[in-house]
């Protein structure tokens, strides 16, 4: 896209709304990560550690009827501010998960070595099969306030045999925490709006699948290294096998009061905007040739919005764009409806209604006071408000 700025390196009139146009018709999607920490795989027992360590308690390998077995059980040490029975509790109720998980995929095994030698097969096809299964973990995180781990129960032959649990605990206190302990009382209104609206993103109208109905109290997650939870769904659960097991990284909005807050940002350098609603993430042009803003999380009236900056060459801020609705679900009339009287209270006038669709095919009201242009756009399944100076032609 061709972008024509001023000669004072600021973007035109033209140059914003095709911006924001773009903006209009995808959101950025969430990289999701997932670091691997390599920690120590022995400990004195017994000894009262300052951090959480994971430890390897158990490791062994076997094999039986040409079934090869690996299983390593691992136990997580606290220091002193976890009682010695929560760290029993922790590890014990691990411990015979792995154990659970072993039994299973042995089974599993025993079941199809059956299966397979009386439909004909041999006992030396059988051993051609390398038939192996596993119990492990990984590390997902560990930061300066979780610890993150997955145990998994994995075989060679079949993707359906699969199995993982996650876990987080309480850096400090060993306590198993939950996505409301992280996102807040509104954790699934949060995860919900964020998962559909990457859903949407990555496989261009993701609702289509038909079989995201929600998250729960229940739903797998881990802690990213960057203290995000990342909510994991298994194969097939929401999406065709060929998408493997989906993740979705969840960022914490942060709260806002008010869409004046926002106004606040026109006009500053963006370098003192990172240290606002949370710091943000820098937005580029998809070829990396010029800086866009920043994108942030931010939750206002209860509803998780993504807000954007629109800035200038030098960086500095001119306008800025708030995503009420991206794609997740259908705008109602009555979204319309309470975010114009939102619009409407901080401009102090009420707006009017543009006689034609738009370019980029939306539907706008306009209003204009206190040195400032609002625009309500509203397609069939996004809402949005861009805010800019009224200065020249647009006063």
């Amino acid at each position: 896209m061709k972008v024509m700025r001023n000669k004072d390196g600021g973007f035109g009139r033209r140059s914003i709304f095709l911006l924001q146009g773009c903006l209009m018709k995808a959101a950025a999607a969430a990289a999701l990560t997932a670091g691997m920490a390599v920690l120590p795989v022995s400990a004195a027992e017994g000894d009262l550690l300052p951090a959480p360590k994971v430890v390897t308690a158990l490791a062994y390998e076997k094999e039986d009827r040409d079934i090869a077995v690996s299983v390593k059980i691992p136990e997580i040490h606290w220091g002193p501010s976890v009682s010695a029975a929560r760290q029993k509790q922790v590890n014990a109720g691990i411990r015979r998960l792995c154990e659970q998980y072993a039994e299973e995929a042995e089974d599993w095994a025993r079941q199809y070595r059956k299966a397979f030698l009386e439909t004909g097969g041999s006992e030396e096809e059988w051993k051609d099969h390398g038939i192996a299964v596993s119990v492990r973990y990984e590390i997902l995180a560990q930061t300066d306030n979780y610890l993150s781990l997955r145990i998994m129960g994995t075989d060679n032959w079949s993707r359906a045999h699969y199995r993982a649990k996650y876990y987080t605990f309480d850096f400090q206190t060993g306590k198993t925490v939950t996505l409301k302990d992280i996102l807040g009382d509104e954790y699934q209104t949060i995860a919900d709006v964020s998962i559909r609206r990457q859903m949407d993103h990555r496989w261009n109208g993701g609702a289509s699948y038909g079989t995201f109905t929600g998250i729960d109290e229940d739903t797998p997650f881990y802690i990213n290294e960057k203290g995000n939870p990342v909510v994991v769904f298994s194969a097939y659960e929401i999406a065709p096998g060929s998408e493997g097991r989906p993740e979705f990284e969840i960022i914490r909005p942060y709260a806002v009061d008010s869409l004046s807050e926002l106004t606040g940002l026109l006009g500053m350098n963006d370098e003192d905007t990172s240290r606002l609603f949370g710091g943000g993430r820098e937005n580029w042009s998809a070829d990396r040739t010029f800086f866009v803003g920043r994108t942030y999380e931010i939750m206002l009236h209860g509803q998780p919005c993504r807000l954007f900056t629109i800035c200038s060459r030098d960086k500095i801020v001119e306008a800025v764009s708030l995503w009420v609705i991206g794609g997740e679900r259908p705008v109602t009339a009555e979204d319309v409806t309470v975010w114009a009287g939102y619009v409407t209270a901080m401009m102090g006038t009420e707006p009017t209604l543009d006689p034609d669709i738009s370019e980029g095919g939306s539907r706008n009201r306009r209003w204009h006071g206190s040195g400032l242009i609002a625009v309500l756009h509203q397609m069939p399944d996004i809402l949005t408000i861009s805010i800019q100076p009224a200065v020249g032609e647009l006063h």
